[in-house]
């Protein structure tokens, strides 16, 4: 081997230089830019997957709906009153309101032998006619089918019919029988006119059998 050879070979096996002092470019104005537009744009989807999300399914709102005569407050003090283990339902019992000022007259539990199926009757400080248009409103606002409307059995009054799918793999149905009734405490001490009137509300909630 020469010895041009020999310094070449050593000179190959030499390990590469170490540049210090370099530094990486700094990302300009429109790295930064794009950069945000990007974020900007996820965090869009994520709002419109979100929104479409709890969209699907109505929430409940307690107070004054559009279309609404009356203000709305939950219905829970009157769903402890009949529940039972677990039903109904949270997502059923959640998503059930009532007038504001409603008080309990009665209550009917739900037997063991058969599907849930218990009522409660309210008085409620307001006209029929008004308590009707109040729960067709809610009713269709908060999930339930579109209410239809019938004459109840009794043949007095107003009948409104709907029904709700729950996380428990069955439909949920709600009859609520509104009919006139005087109050029964004397208008001077409640503080309202001669003509004051309550509503009798009664209502039925019921787990549907499928075959039905």
């Amino acid at each position: 081997m020469s010895d041009t050879e020999t310094v070449t070979t050593e000179k190959s096996q030499l390990p590469p230089k170490t540049v210090t002092g370099f530094r990486q470019p700094k990302p300009g104005p429109a790295l930064i830019v794009l950069g945000l537009a990007a974020l900007i744009t996820a965090l869009g989807g994520l709002l419109a997957f979100v929104g479409s999300s709890s969209s699907s399914k109505n929430s409940v709102v307690l107070g004054k709906l559009k279309g609404e005569p009356l203000i709305g407050e939950s219905a829970s003090f009157i769903v402890n009153k009949i529940k039972q283990t677990e039903q109904p339902p949270a997502d059923v019992a959640s998503n059930i309101v009532v007038p504001i000022g409603s008080s309990i007259k009665s209550i009917q539990k739900s037997t063991n032998l058969a599907l849930f199926n218990a009522a409660v009757t309210l008085s409620i400080p307001d006209s029929p006619k008004q308590v009707e248009q109040f729960f067709k409103v809610e009713l269709a606002h908060d999930g339930w089918s579109l209410p239809n409307t019938y004459a109840p059995p009794s043949g007095v009054g107003t009948e409104l019919l709907s029904k709700i799918p729950s996380s428990d793999g069955f439909y949920w149905g709600i009859g609520i029988v509104m009919t006139k009734a005087n109050p029964t405490i004397s208008p001077a001490l409640a503080g309202s006119s001669q003509n004051a009137s309550y509503t009798t509300t009664k209502i039925t909630l019921y787990e549907i059998n499928d075959a039905s």
